[in-house]
């Protein structure tokens, strides 16, 4: 090093011209003052150690002046030769407890917490210097506590000329790489949010187009009969108006289904607090004792695990899911000699996939990306307004989780969904009769 001083670079918060914020360094002088004789030459025996004079140590190396920064010195081998008191402060260590002891293992981890390895970084140091004129790096206190320091590295030519010195000026920049770790954080999560927000949009979009649809179909078949029941009123005939009239009360009450499915599938996104820890045994058990007047009377055979996995959810709403989910099943899968319904769960990979499968007529690969799009029915003559499945899926999405169907013609429907657990244990499944 030449001069009286060496360079100290700092971190600080800018604007920049177009608007955006980063950390920009300044470089400013540490100052080292010179007795009488060359700064890295002998002490007289008259003088003290004060912050006022030199230190001259037994390596021949100079101490620095107090300064707000790390200042400290090193070999090429990472031993500590020097350090200033307010490293000594910021680490935690007195100063015979650092010098002569390697930077690793005292005031730098071996390896960061994010996986890299300081030991290699410090022998590079070491090595090539002018490859760290500028790094930022964890360090660690005597504490244990994990900090993270902006260091300013030169090489430095002793007083009797030798080399393998390295002198490093660090910066606290813990606070900042938290703040930036927590803006990364907002970021992804508002990124997240912004794309759950599109999707929800483009939902509301298909909402309003189907109810419009759907909903526009009963009022057109009412108000047709109502001219039709103006007609019969003319001609008064009491047969046909009994008839018109009826076929009103049918509609009409179609019309009040899709009303109430609709704001049922309205209110799910916002009322389903997936916060509670449940056994989903309990789950099932509650769906079904709930439609056990409808399996026995279809003569449905159920079976079901016995040891599903807890899972953080909003029980009521689940409850609902599968009522629907069996109630599908009642509907359409169980049109053979010997209905069946399992209610299982398996492991895909690393996720628990849950299902409720019937051994039904099936459906066409062709339907699966609608079924569960609201009032879409694969057989438009079937009983119900089609909201079911899309009701579930609104119930699963609301707790993370995702829903789709695998299924063939002639080989049954398994509906299978995802939830969030509270343990990964899986368990044999095993059966019971619904009868």
């Amino acid at each position: 090093m030449s001069g009286d001083g060496c360079f100290q670079e700092l971190l600080s918060e800018s604007t920049h011209g177009d608007g955006s914020r980063g950390i920009c360094r300044r470089t400013h002088e540490i100052e080292w003052q010179d007795s009488a004789k060359n700064s890295f030459g002998e002490m007289d025996a008259g003088d003290e150690l004060t912050n006022d004079k030199p230190h001259v140590t037994e390596k021949g190396v100079s101490k620095p002046l107090h300064s707000p920064s790390i200042v400290l010195q090193m070999d090429d081998q990472g031993h500590i030769l020097s350090i200033n008191k307010f490293g000594l402060d910021f680490f935690g260590y007195a100063e015979e407890e650092l010098l002569g002891k390697n930077v690793i293992g005292t005031i730098v981890p071996e390896v960061e917490s994010s996986g890299r390895d300081l030991r290699k970084m410090i022998k590079d140091i070491g090595q090539n210097p002018k490859n760290y004129t500028f790094n930022d790096n964890e360090n660690v206190r005597k504490n244990g506590e994990r900090v993270w320091v902006v260091w300013t590295n030169r090489q430095i030519t002793r007083g009797d000329g030798a080399t393998g010195l390295i002198l490093c000026s660090g910066t606290d920049i813990t606070s900042l790489k938290l703040a930036k770790d927590r803006s990364y954080h907002l970021i992804k999560d508002l990124s997240i949010k912004n794309q759950a927000l599109s999707r929800e949009n483009e939902e509301l979009k298909c909402f309003c187009y189907t109810i419009s649809h759907d909903l526009r179909s009963p009022l057109i078949n009412i108000i047709g009969l109502i001219d039709l029941l103006e007609s019969d009123l003319k001609e008064k005939d009491l047969e046909q108006i009994d008839e018109d009239m009826e076929m009103i009360k049918t509609t009409a009450s179609a019309m009040d289904s899709l009303i109430k499915d609709t704001l049922e599938l309205s209110r799910i996104g916002l009322a389903a607090s997936p916060s509670e820890h449940v056994a989903f045994v309990e789950i099932v058990e509650e769906a079904l004792e709930h439609m056990s007047l409808d399996i026995k009377s279809n003569g449905v055979e159920v079976t079901y695990a016995r040891d599903f996995p807890e899972v953080l959810a909003d029980r009521k709403k689940l409850v609902e899911a599968l009522i629907n989910l069996v109630d599908n099943s009642l509907k359409y899968g169980c049109s053979g000699a010997a209905p069946k319904v399992e209610i299982g769960f398996r492991g895909d990979g690393q996720e628990t996939v849950f299902y409720v499968r019937d051994n039904g007529a099936g459906i066409d690969p062709r339907h699966h990306h609608k079924i569960f799009d609201l009032f879409y029915k694969v057989n438009s003559n079937s009983r119900g307004t089609g909201a079911g499945l899309a009701i579930v899926k609104r119930i699963i999405g609301a707790h993370g989780g995702r829903i789709w169907v695998e299924s063939e013609l002639g080989r049954g429907c398994t509906m299978c969904f995802t939830l969030s657990l509270v343990n990964r244990r899986l368990r044999a499944p095993w059966s019971c009769s619904s009868s």
